[in-house]
């Protein structure tokens, strides 16, 4: 069942009410950026949406970070404890690249709408989260690779994935598992889930056995996008489907 069009990257979870609400991305139309040639990037900005009231709130978050520059489009939204996670791409200026940056907020939910404090920059990479003292991030040396960093001690450690590029990393909410989305050498998108010691559960897959991009469970439900046409940012919507499949 299609939930949401021109939307991507959802994150299911419970608020304090027991309540389950969902962050995801809606597109904002296209952004034109110029490094060596001009070029237009979709605008993905986050949302808020409660599943009780079906109450849809946009996200306020910085237009511009010191060092970094504008903030020119928002991933992979997630919570743990009590901080907001996602990956910032922001632009310096003319002819300059286009950077992803892992960053939190600390945040309060007050009448469906979710207040974040100061960005906090963790980690320059496409994408990432944080779990139980440790930083990890797509290796932005070879992304389909994670890095998985210790905050205190800078040790760090490397776990080999099954794809070529890594697009979507999170924590499932209130359980240690984790789901990847990635693409494969042959251009197979997919997504994985994993135990926090890294052991691949499973592929998950939809109610037709089908590979599905960028996803997220809470208990018996799974919501997923699909893109409805071949162009890179265009068209995206969510579906929503009972999991297990």
């Amino acid at each position: 069942m299609e939930i949401l069009t021109n939307s991507s990257q959802p994150y299911l979870y419970y608020d304090n009410n027991s309540n389950i609400n969902m962050l995801y991305c809606h597109g904002e139309g296209m952004k034109t950026l110029f490094f060596g040639n001009s070029y237009s990037i979709k605008a993905w900005k986050i949302y808020h949406k409660n599943y009780l009231n079906n109450y849809i709130v946009k996200v306020s978050t910085p237009k511009h970070i010191n060092g970094l520059g504008s903030v020119i489009l928002e991933c992979n939204p997630h919570i743990y404890q009590n901080y907001l996670y996602c990956t910032l791409g922001t632009n310096a200026g003319h002819n300059k690249p286009l950077e992803y940056h892992l960053c939190r907020f600390e945040f309060s939910e007050i009448n469906d709408t979710l207040l974040l404090g100061e960005v906090e920059v963790l980690q320059k990479t496409f994408t990432g989260t944080y779990y139980n003292g440790n930083l990890i991030f797509a290796d932005p040396r070879k992304n389909g690779n994670l890095i998985i960093s210790n905050t205190q001690t800078a040790e760090s450690s490397e776990i080999v994935l099954p794809v070529q590029y890594v697009y979507k990393l999170n924590k499932i909410f209130n359980t240690d598992q984790f789901i990847v989305t990635g693409q494969t050498e042959t251009n197979q998108y997919c997504s994985y889930l994993y135990d926090n010691q890294w052991n691949l559960i499973k592929e998950i897959t939809n109610s037709n056995g089908e590979p599905i991009y960028k996803c997220s469970i809470l208990d018996n439900i799974l919501i997923y996008t699909v893109k409805n046409d071949t162009s890179a940012e265009e068209n995206r919507s969510l579906v929503q489907e009972s999991w297990p499949v």
